[in-house]
C-alpha cells in the first residue's frame, strides 16, 4: 500500500533511529526503499542489515547525484499505491503511517498532510499544518508564503499523481526540490483531492545532522542560488502571472539574505533584483537593511555594503 522512500547519504550516526521507527509502525503494509547516494561511511552496510532482517526493506546503491535525483529514483521504483519520504536524520511516531493512510482512504485524497514536530537542541515544537481550506489554490498560496511547510516527508501522496502529471524531482534542483514537486503536483492536477490530519507524527530533526545544507554556513551561497533556481522554475509553472505577489515576496527575502551575508556580486545582485526595484520600494520598511537594499538596487551596491559593514560593527546585528 505504501512505499517509504529513504534517501541515504553518510547517515551512519542516526540512520538506525530512522529505520527502527519505520520498523515500529503499527501499520504493516509497506515497502522501504533505501537509496544510498554514494555514501562513504557505513550507511550502505547498515541498510543491508535491515534487508536481511525484514523483506519489506530494499536497498539500492548509486553514485552520488544529490537528494533530488535520489528522491526521483525512489519514486520511479515505488510499487505502492502511495509514497512518502522519511529523511535519514528524522524519525516517525508508531502511528504515522496508519493515521495518514486511514484519512487518505476515507477521503479518497491524492495528498494527505499532517502536522510535524520540529526537534532542536532546546527541545521540540509542534508545527501545525492546518490549511485555511483544502482548495488547491489556497494550499499553493500557503505553501509559497510558508504558512504550510513544503516538504514531502509529512505528505502521503498517491503515486498515480506523479504518473498523471509527469512531475518528479529534478536533479538540477539543489534546494526547495520538495516544495517545487508538491506545488507542481497540486497545480497540474486540477481535480486533485487534498486532506489534512491534525496530529504531529513526523519528527523533523534540526540539530543532529551538522552536514545539512541548511546548517552549514559554507553552503549559504549554494543554497541561495538553489532558491533563485526555485523561483525561476516555479514562476514558469503558472499561467497569467498567477501568484506573482507570493513569488515577489520570496524574491525580496532572497535579496535581503543575499545582501545581509554578501552572497552575490554587485552584477549578480542587480541582475536578480532588476524587476523588484519599484515593488521593493513600495513595501513597508522593516529596518535599515530594507533601505540599503533599495539604494543598492539603484546601482549603489558597494557603497551600501560599506555603510552596512559600519552599521554591523556598531550594532552587531541589523535586527
Amino acid at each position: 500500500m505504501i512505499s517509504i522512500i529513504v534517501p541515504v547519504f553518510n547517515a551512519e550516526p542516526y540512520l538506525r533511529r530512522c529505520l527502527n521507527s519505520i520498523l515500529n509502525q503499527s501499520y504493516k503494509d509497506f515497502e522501504v526503499l533505501m537509496i544510498d547516494d554514494g555514501s562513504t561511511d557505513s550507511s550502505l552496510s547498515i541498510c543491508k542489515k535491515y534487508v536481511e532482517r525484514d523483506n519489506r526493506f530494499k536497498v539500492f546503491h548509486k553514485a552520488n547525484t544529490g537528494v533530488s535525483a535520489t528522491r526521483a529514483f525512489g519514486i520511479e521504483h515505488a510499487s505502492g499505491k502511495y509514497s512518502i519520504h522519511v529523511d535519514p536524520d528524522d524519525w516517525i511516531s508508531p502511528d504515522h503511517l496508519q493515521m495518514l493512510v486511514d484519512e487518505a482512504e476515507r477521503s479518497q485524497a491524492d495528498i494527505t498532510l499532517c502536522d510535524f514536530v520540529e526537534e532542536s537542541a532546546d527541545g521540540h515544537i509542534v508545527r501545525s499544518q492546518c490549511p485555511m481550506d483544502l482548495n488547491r489554490l489556497t494550499v499553493i498560496h500557503e505553501l509559497l508564503v510558508g504558512t504550510l511547510h513544503g516538504s514531502v516527508w509529512n505528505k502521503l501522496i498517491r503515486n498515480d499523481c506523479y504518473r498523471q502529471t509527469g512531475v518528479n524531482f529534478e536533479s538540477r534542483m539543489k534546494t526547495c526540490e520538495d516544495l517545487l514537486v508538491v506545488v507542481s503536483l497540486i497545480w497540474k492536477k486540477a481535480d486533485i483531492r487534498l486532506a489534512y490530519v491534525a496530529k504531529a507524527t513526523y519528527h523533523y530533526d534540526r540539530y543532529t545532522n551538522t552536514n545539512s545544507l541548511t546548517r552549514n554556513r559554507d553552503n549559504l551561497r549554494a543554497k541561495l542560488f538553489g532558491n533563485i533556481s526555485f523561483v525561476k522554475e516555479i514562476g514558469s509553472l503558472f499561467d497569467n502571472n498567477m501568484f506573482a505577489e507570493e513569488l515577489n515576496s520570496i524574491k525580496e527575502n532572497i535579496l535581503r539574505e543575499a545582501f545581509y551575508h554578501k552572497l552575490l556580486t554587485r552584477n549578480e545582485f542587480l541582475s536578480f533584483g532588476k524587476d523588484l526595484k519599484e515593488i521593493y520600494s513600495a513595501k513597508e520598511k522593516k529596518d535599515i537593511l530594507d533601505y540599503l537594499v533599495i539604494i543598492a538596487l539603484k546601482g549603489h551596491y558597494n557603497a551600501c555594503q560599506f555603510i552596512y559593514a559600519i552599521w554591523l560593527a556598531i550594532h552587531g546585528t541589523h535586527r
